[in-house]
């Protein structure tokens, strides 16, 4: 199928807009983005990096044909095609110094009244984890909140902060000061490729989107 994909795209020229959450950007799509790139001249990518929540906003609106999002997306799958692309949890990150940092895993009620830096509320984790907070009945202490995955955890290194992220950034932020805990009942991070399901698609948008549904397919 990819072979067939790469003759066509010799005979492809247009344009493409897709939504990606920069965290997912980061540790997901670092080698399939400039390959699609390289290899379609041709072809003007236009990317948005913004979180799941204003990305799937914008995908409704149709302003963006394709997005990628995390589950739950709380989107009709009658008129939302959704192909999952990847599925992780969540961890803990935090100063190697942290008291936390001595447990082997963690339980949620680790976290009540623990400092924390998290993602603000245009990121799908950020509402993952307040409905988790909630449901726990634990109330940490957010000092900070941001759109920058790299900030929270600069943010943790000399502090008591704990930020909680994709457990695959682990393999793409290299500190001695930091380290990761895993949760005994995670949170999970389920990545998929979402567009709006319709009768005809443009040649672009069909190749782009069934280019990246069978990259991670293999």
């Amino acid at each position: 199928m990819m072979e067939e994909l790469q003759q066509e795209s010799t005979q492809l020229k247009g344009n493409i807009k897709i939504g990606i959450p920069p965290v997912v950007i980061s540790i997901i799509f670092p080698k399939i983005l400039p390959h699609l790139i390289s290899t379609n001249p041709e072809i003007r990518f236009m990317i948005k990096e913004a979180g799941a929540v204003e990305l799937k906003k914008d995908l409704l609106l149709q302003e963006l044909p394709i997005a990628v999002l995390l589950r739950p997306t709380g989107l009709d799958p009658d008129t939302i095609e959704e192909v999952v692309v990847r599925n992780e949890t969540l961890s803990a990150f935090m100063s190697k110094s942290n008291p936390l940092a001595e447990k082997e895993r963690l339980d949620w009620n680790d976290l009540h009244n623990q400092p924390m830096a998290i993602f603000d509320s245009s990121y799908m984790i950020h509402h993952q984890l307040m409905n988790k907070f909630t449901s726990e009945q634990i109330k940490p202490q957010l000092y900070l909140q941001s759109a920058s995955w790299d900030l929270l955890l600069n943010a943790t290194r000399h502090s008591n902060l704990i930020t909680v992220l994709p457990t695959p950034v682990d393999n793409h932020y290299f500190s001695a000061d930091v380290v990761r805990k895993e949760f005994i009942s995670p949170i999970y991070w389920e990545v998929v490729l979402c567009r709006r399901k319709q009768k005809r698609y443009s040649r672009v948008e069909d190749y782009v989107f069934n280019y990246i549904k069978d990259y991670y397919k293999e």
